[in-house]
């Protein structure tokens, strides 16, 4: 008798399919009560055992691992599909894995292709482990097993954290940050280089908050390098500190405090070339504050004696002083 004969003739009851394996895109039937394939039951097995050797304070189970590690199999020979470099950004929690992907696009978009995916892939596993939802809450990225040879990871990691935070602020329009700390990245500059995540124009020391308002909105609002930069704020820091022994308001300042100023600058550098260029910058931010509208409750009260003087104002080459 044949299989089709022996339906015709007891017309056995069709019996339903068997359940899916739970995890998502997994086709295999599932084999234990745990709702998983025979695979992916003993992916399990074998990482809730290692997680509660590590976390005996948080015992683990297949929920757990569901949400912290599990993922689809390749194929047949049990390889997940994301091994070794792929990235599941739909299985990352909460809205990390979008704002991973905008911080990897706009990588891409500035021709920064400095990064190993298997890079990407211990990030992505970092946040499912640890359940982080978003970069925002990521202070610090940190393994045991990081060493010297995964340094690269830790850097990748805090570039993804600084762009998502700077989105952050955009799309909040809140900046929690200390105002006077100005970040040289976030500005619109002209190096070849980007300059690094530490690199910041540093005005939390000076007194005079009609100084810090002008170099805060001239940083802001020019185009510049980084070596103008840090000139324009070292020269400004000499004159903030000199301005402060005199004790006088803006609208009291005239010629011999500029003169103050200037002879300073002469006994702190002993280049004359270097010296031209702090002056220059003195002349270059007092003649843009008197130009913009932003400043004119202040600027517009400074006399025009607290300025260049063409005649004594220049470089002095006998000038003796510490080294620039």
């Amino acid at each position: 008798m044949t299989v089709t004969e022996w339906i015709g003739r007891t017309g056995p009851a069709v019996l339903p399919p068997v359940p899916r394996c739970v995890v998502p895109g997994c086709g295999r039937d599932r084999r234990s009560r745990t709702g998983l394939c025979a695979r992916h039951r003993a992916a399990s097995r074998r990482w809730i055992a290692a997680w509660n050797r590590e976390h005996p304070d948080l015992s683990a189970d297949v929920d757990l691992w569901l949400e912290r590690r599990a993922e689809p199999l390749e194929d047949d020979s049990g390889t997940v599909l994301g091994s070794p470099t792929a990235v599941l950004f739909g299985l990352m929690p909460g809205t990390s894995g979008l704002e991973l992907v905008m911080a990897l696009q706009c990588r891409d978009g500035e021709g920064r292709h400095d990064f190993e995916p298997t890079a990407v892939r211990t990030i992505y596993l970092h946040m499912r482990r640890y359940a982080v939802t978003s970069f925002l809450a990521l202070e610090e990225f940190t393994r045991p097993s990081l060493g010297d040879t995964e340094r690269h990871v830790s850097a990748l990691a805090g570039d993804v954290v600084r762009r998502v935070a700077a989105e952050h602020r955009r799309w909040s329009g809140i900046d929690e940050r200390d105002p006077r700390l100005i970040h040289l990245a976030e500005l619109d500059l002209t190096d070849h280089r980007r300059p690094g995540p530490r690199a910041a124009a540093d005005l939390r020391g000076f007194r005079a908050e009609w100084i810090v308002a002008a170099l805060t909105h001239w940083l802001r609002h020019s185009r510049l390098n980084t070596s103008t930069a840090v000139r324009m704020v070292g020269a400004w820091r000499l004159a903030d500190e000199v301005l402060a022994v005199r004790d006088r308001p803006p609208d009291q300042l005239g010629a011999s405090d500029m003169d103050a100023v200037v002879r300073v600058v002469h006994s702190r550098w002993d280049s004359v070339i270097e010296q031209r260029r702090r002056l220059q910058m003195l002349w270059q931010l007092i003649a843009y504050a008197h130009r913009v509208d932003e400043l004119a409750d202040v600027w517009d009260r400074i006399s025009p004696q607290f300025g260049k003087n063409p005649v004594t104002h220049r470089p002095r080459a006998s000038a003796m002083g510490a080294p620039p």
